[in-house]
């Protein structure tokens, strides 16, 4: 989850269903219904969803790891949902999604909290929750919102990730800090909320997801090892 978009939510979605596939069958589950990227992400923009029998099947990305989104039955993606038509649209994907042989269900959802949210909370069971967030204020005050959404819920908080921490100069290698405002890291030792780690602004992060290539870059890898380590059965 994250307050707002565009703080690469979906993108270490991704990386963190790459690990967990290592493993294990791993399923990511777009729920992102009006801006799904994990097509993109995944380099499935093409593919289209198969269905048959009131059953649809997931598309292979590599070995061990599938991916599922909206944007997988529609070619026209820039569509606007009502709340009532999400509502109809995460029910007929839970019920009609084969799970079988899944072990890792990982979900990407819209920023804030919406209709995707209510609806996932109500027929999913959830157990763990992965906040992301960059270190700029007016964004990190809608991830204590979505902290307050997780413990009137009851949802179990893994911990929070923040996202383009800092900025190294490649030529003097001088850190700048693009945005500035909050203590991630204070406000979480504060508040008993695990600090999972800080992920740097990289061009290469860019360049990976618009191709639709995994980013090898050691903080994500770090703070992934860590989840999987720490989550995994």
């Amino acid at each position: 989850m994250s307050g707002k978009g565009g703080v690469g939510k979906s993108t270490f979605t991704t990386n963190i269903a790459i690990e967990l596939s290592k493993t294990k069958n791993t399923l990511i589950l777009d729920f992102d219904l009006c801006g799904p990227s994990i097509p993109q992400l995944t380099n499935t923009s093409d593919d289209i969803a198969f269905e048959s029998n009131n059953k649809i099947f997931p598309i292979k990305v590599k070995e061990n790891l599938f991916c599922l989104s909206v944007g997988h039955f529609l070619k026209n993606r820039n569509i606007i949902y009502s709340s009532k038509t999400k509502t109809m649209i995460i029910k007929k994907i839970l019920k009609e999604t084969c799970f079988n042989g899944f072990f890792y269900v990982v979900v990407d959802t819209p920023p804030g909290i919406s209709d995707e949210h209510l609806g996932i909370i109500n027929y999913m069971r959830i157990d763990f929750v992965l906040l992301i967030t960059t270190p700029q204020r007016i964004s990190f005050n809608d991830v204590i919102r979505q902290i307050d959404f997780c413990r009137k819920t009851r949802l179990k908080l893994m911990g929070i990730v923040e996202n383009m921490g800092k900025f190294v100069c490649p030529c003097c290698m001088h850190e700048n800090n693009i945005f500035s405002g909050s203590s991630v890291k204070e406000y979480c030792s504060n508040n008993k909320i695990e600090y999972l780690g800080s992920i740097d602004v990289l061009p290469k992060i860019a360049k990976s997801c618009d191709e639709g290539i995994p980013c090898k870059n050691i903080d994500i890898q770090k703070i992934s090892d860590f989840i999987v380590s720490k989550y995994s059965c």
